[in-house]
């Protein structure tokens, strides 16, 4: 498996020949939508969820299989995109790449807002992508992807979020509301508690060779 970071929330993972593009919104970058065989929104937030990339994912890699939680699924179905809805315990199969999904809601901001439908998505038994939420995945991870900013969380949740799934590797993901100052405090304060019960904390970019030894780099 090869996981690249395409800024904030978005994924570009790679796993057994398939490709499975997680949630690119408005604040990521994607060098190439052709050959996704699967899109997957956790939830429809535009820094998540983007409807022009989907579109395009659509037009330039027909094959995908898009599938997002029922609220944004019926929207996008809507505008003509042929989504499926997935919810806390759906299992899909994309050729070799398996796909669960877990959650159900995104964290609340604030009690006066909308709380949406949220999925964490778990690829192929190692990636664990929570969407905006801080639910666990419902059985031990090796890469887990944990959101370090945003309105809806505190440093401290983050950190008992890193300590309880207790990931081999963390990779850092929704940066983007954090000044480079504080991207190195958080991301100090996350790498620290990684380490305390002995994972690896890596950015950018986390492969795994035939031999399973991990790299990463930026």
């Amino acid at each position: 498996m090869e996981i690249v970071h395409r800024g904030h929330a978005c994924l570009d993972v790679t796993s057994r020949g398939m490709r499975v593009l997680i949630d690119p919104g408005s604040y990521s970058h994607v060098p190439s939508l052709a050959g996704v065989d699967a899109l997957v929104l956790t939830h429809s937030h535009a820094d998540h969820a983007d409807l022009e990339v989907a579109r395009r994912v659509h037009h330039e890699s027909p094959q995908a299989v898009l599938l997002a939680p029922p609220d944004l699924a019926a929207t996008w179905q809507a505008e003509g995109l042929p989504v499926e809805a997935v919810r806390p315990g759906t299992a899909v199969t994309i050729g070799t790449v398996a796909l669960a999904f877990t959650g159900g809601r995104h964290a609340v901001v604030h009690r006066d807002l909308p709380v949406v439908d949220n999925v964490g998505v778990l690829v192929d038994g190692t990636l664990y992508h929570p969407g905006d939420s801080f639910d666990l995945p419902e059985a031990p991870v090796r890469v887990l992807a944990v959101p370090v900013s945003g309105p809806w969380l505190k440093l401290g949740e983050v950190l008992d979020f890193v300590a309880q799934v207790r990931a081999s590797t963390v990779l850092p993901i929704h940066e983007v509301h954090l000044s480079e100052i504080g991207k190195r405090m958080v991301l100090a304060r996350v790498e620290h508690v990684t380490a305390e019960y002995g994972g690896r904390f890596v950015t950018g970019r986390w492969q795994e060779s035939t031999d399973k030894s991990p790299t990463s780099r930026d």
